[in-house]
């Protein structure tokens, strides 16, 4: 996962949450509400149910926050975790199902570098317009930095079906951006 200022929280603010400080508390979901809002959006891609879920997050940091073992990782990954684990459990409760077999087959990619170029926002608009598979296993991998294998044990899918998602969603993003550049005649410049 990529370095972040959200990652250095204080071993203060931990600890006064771990006794279950209230100003403590407080701080964390100041400091880190919009960035776990915008991890837990990705994932669901419902501004409704991502207030939902992002509140039973926080209830669920806070109830856990002695679980915390700093020794596997920053303590904002581990918030991640639980907020990205509480939209795949939404998800399912929908009943969003991923194909797992080795049946799947990879897309060839087309040209990378015109999503290389591409404003991160830009992107992340156009993310909310793939299937619901495709757009998960493209944020968790691309966005929020897991490796296939992890998003394969996150989702209870061999490895091979995370990788022929990834590839139909890069492609089918690819497409999107060029059906929209050709109606604007948008042009990219490298």
């Amino acid at each position: 996962m990529s370095q972040n200022k959200n990652e250095n929280i204080s071993q203060s603010i931990i600890s006064g949450c771990k006794h279950n400080d209230s100003k403590s508390q407080r701080l964390l979901y100041d400091m880190t509400v919009t960035k776990l809002y915008n991890v837990v959006y990705r994932v669901v891609a419902d501004h409704h149910h991502t207030q939902d879920i992002l509140q039973e997050s926080f209830v669920k940091i806070f109830n856990k926050i002695n679980q915390y073992d700093e020794e596997k990782g920053h303590f904002y990954g581990w918030m991640c975790k639980i907020c990205i684990n509480n939209g795949i459990n939404f998800l399912r409760s929908k009943k969003i199902k991923f194909d797992d077999s080795d049946q799947l087959i990879l897309l060839p990619e087309k040209d990378t570098t015109a999503l290389e170029n591409m404003e991160a926002e830009y992107i992340l608009n156009h993310l909310e317009m793939l299937p619901d598979q495709q757009r998960i296993i493209f944020n968790l991998y691309e966005i929020e930095g897991y490796n296939h294998n992890e998003i394969a044990a996150l989702l209870n899918i061999n490895v091979n079906s995370c990788r022929a998602y990834l590839s139909r969603a890069k492609v089918k993003l690819q497409e999107l951006i060029h059906q929209e550049q050709s109606i604007y005649k948008i042009k990219i410049v490298p």
